[in-house]
C-alpha cells in the first residue's frame, strides 16, 4: 500500500506542476482542469492530459513555453 502511496504523491506532484505551468501560459481552466494524477496497476505513477482540442493560440503558448524551457543556454 506504501508504494500505491508513494506513486500517487508523485503523480499529483506532476500533475499540479503541470497544471501550474499550462495556467501560467494562459490556457483556460476548461483545458487544464482535464489533467489527472493516475497510478497504474503497476504501480506507476502517470498523468492523464485529457486537454482534446487546444485553440490554436492556447497551442501555440504550450509550444513556446517547452521551447523555451528547452532552448540551449548558449543559443541565447
Amino acid at each position: 500500500m506504501q508504494t500505491w502511496r508513494d506513486a500517487r504523491a508523485r503523480a499529483e506532484s506532476a500533475a499540479t506542476a503541470l497544471q501550474e505551468a499550462l495556467t501560467q501560459l494562459g490556457l483556460p481552466e476548461r483545458a487544464v482542469g482535464l489533467i489527472r494524477p493516475v497510478v497504474g496497476p503497476d504501480g506507476q505513477a502517470y498523468v492523464r492530459v485529457g486537454l482534446g482540442l487546444l485553440e490554436s493560440m492556447a497551442a501555440e503558448s504550450v509550444a513556446e513555453g517547452i521551447r523555451i524551457q528547452t532552448a540551449d543556454p548558449e543559443d541565447s
